[in-house]
């Protein structure tokens, strides 16, 4: 089948998949809601009558996306974690000791509600595996830090790995750091007691901030690891300096640049390099966000101050990074997303059955935080033929 022939069966499918949530939606509402909304409408009572039969009919229905259903013997969960049907996460802290050429830390999803102890899902899929970088920052176990960002990204079915990293100037040309990380991809796909969960390259991403950005950056254009998606959180993009060149123009993977206007975020405004990327590219730009607002609550002493919005920046910052992996890098039996998830990032809404509403406690609340309120994001995008913005505004 031509890959034309395949991208529109997907298209179509998507269509019946959303037409289907949105008529579910609806179900939901009482037959008194029902018949307003179609009153409102203009839709004659007797049609209107009969239309609400046929959507009370739709509760039976069951138009369920690839991977939130499985009949799977090996997986007894019944889905596969995405962003649609998340689940709990695990996490590990793992020394050299044990193998690895730097200390990291693991995070996966699981059923078990402790963390610390609790074993990865198998059997239901396998996982993309993304790289967390941190920028530099001279603090005690900074890597640490990332703990709820990295926690949401497994929730929804990724391996999430955060090595500690001692920072260089990611523009060195004898930057150590590089080849630690490449050696670390390797380790985790070879000896990782789970690398059979994970998918085989290149389905792996790279999430860095600040001048961990950059160095993810630099391991992309080198070229030695195949990647799906790279993801900037104010990559310091200014600040880089020679002998190395900046490695901006040889990305080429799928981009998503974030970062803040305030003071502190200068050096990662892209400026005009957005328009000379020429990339499948995603710019986000949160109004008054400073430099660490990714951290929120959980802040760091690397932070000289914070914005107006520290919480809404942290939230939707892991919600955009989740829908743009989700779209370009989704978990294996969920190949519908990147149709399901569009090009504005914005995910369709959850329809989650009872099971899965057991996990989903605060999954998502980036984007619950948008209604009203006095802090704002504005997206723009460029995939192909298709460009497009949106600001959003939220508390």
């Amino acid at each position: 089948m031509a890959q034309d022939d395949r991208d529109q069966e997907l298209r179509a499918f998507a269509q019946v998949v959303s037409a289907w949530k949105h008529l579910s939606a609806v179900s939901s509402r009482s037959p008194e809601d029902v018949h307003g909304i179609f009153e409102k409408l203009g839709v004659p009572r007797e049609d209107a009558r009969e239309a609400a039969s046929i959507i009370e009919d739709l509760r039976r229905v069951s138009v369920a996306e690839p991977g939130k259903m499985l009949n799977v013997p090996s997986c007894a969960l019944g889905w596969q974690p995405s962003i649609l049907a998340p689940v709990f996460h695990g996490t590990r802290e793992i020394s050299m000791a044990s193998g690895p050429p730097m200390r990291h830390r693991v995070y996966f999803p699981s059923t078990d509600g402790s963390p610390d102890t609790a074993p990865p899902l198998l059997g239901c899929g396998r996982y993309p595996l993304v790289l967390l970088l941190h920028g530099f920052c001279i603090e005690a176990d900074h890597f640490r830090r990332w703990d709820l960002f990295a926690a949401r990204l497994a929730r929804a079915g990724y391996v999430v790995v955060v090595p500690e990293i001692d920072h260089s100037y990611p523009w060195a040309e004898d930057a150590p750091a590089v080849a630690m990380v490449e050696e670390l991809l390797l380790w985790m796909r070879a000896s990782w007691e789970f690398a059979d969960a994970l998918l085989p390259r290149p389905a792996t991403a790279i999430v860095g901030h600040s001048w961990g950005a950059l160095l993810g950056g630099r391991i992309l254009a080198r070229q030695q690891h195949p990647f799906s998606a790279y993801a900037s959180l104010s990559g310091s993009w200014r600040e880089w300096a020679f002998p190395h060149p900046n490695p901006l123009p040889s990305l080429g993977t799928a981009s998503l640049f974030v970062w803040g206007d305030g003071a502190s975020d200068a050096s990662a405004d892209l400026g005009a390099w957005w328009t000379q990327l020429d990339l499948v590219k995603h710019r986000i730009v949160f109004s008054g966000a400073e430099h660490w607002d990714y951290l929120g609550d959980q802040g760091t002493t690397c932070a000289a101050w914070t914005g107006a919005c520290p919480p809404f920046v942290r939230d939707l910052a892991a919600d955009f990074v989740l829908t743009f992996l989700s779209h370009y890098l989704p978990p294996e039996r969920w190949w519908l997303l990147p149709v399901t998830i569009p090009h504005s990032l914005v995910p369709p809404p959850l329809d989650l059955t009872a099971d899965q509403e057991f996990f989903a406690g605060g999954h998502l609340r980036g984007f619950a935080r948008v209604g009203s309120g006095n802090c704002n994001v504005t997206h723009t995008w460029q995939v192909n033929a298709d460009t497009g913005a949106i600001t959003l505004t939220g508390h």
